[in-house]
């Protein structure tokens, strides 16, 4: 008898979710634009529920993660220079770990300090080169929403 009761639930179930479903089909066809908006409704409360679920980096984590991002804006930036560059991360000489990170670029990268700013560019105070500075300053992460 209480076989008989569940095997008759899930068929009322599957009853009402097929009629759900041919209920979808036709407001789809009648109303559009209102579906359009309750799908990009949906897909947005979705991007909301996701971009909650995936934390922004703090401590270490947070650190590497911008040295990763200050990295990767001076690499992208460095093809259009041929001069010696000199380079600041948030107003700041870089660290020696991360200056290792540069070791395999060219033209020659040296922090800030090793070169004085004059009226048109910057100039090795050992050597009298002269150069660029490239800085990138503090990195501020931002969770998207995507609409």
């Amino acid at each position: 008898m209480e076989l008989a009761a569940n095997k008759s639930r899930r068929l009322i179930f599957a009853g009402i979710l097929g009629c759900a479903g041919v209920f979808a089909l036709v407001f789809a066809n009648v109303f559009p634009d209102q579906t359009w908006i309750a799908l990009d409704t949906s897909k947005i409360l979705y991007a909301e529920m996701v971009s909650r679920a995936i934390p922004v980096p703090t401590g270490a984590d947070r650190i590497a993660e911008e040295e990763r991002i200050h990295e990767a804006v001076l690499r992208c930036m460095m093809p259009t220079v041929r001069i010696p560059v000199y380079i600041s991360i948030e107003s700041k000489d870089p660290t020696n770990e991360f200056m290792a990170r540069l070791a395999d670029l060219n033209p020659v990268v040296k922090r800030v300090s090793a070169a004085e700013p004059l009226v048109r560019g910057w100039v090795d105070r050992s050597t009298g080169e002269r150069g660029v500075m490239l800085s990138v300053s503090s990195i501020k992460m931002v969770l998207r929403r995507s609409r």
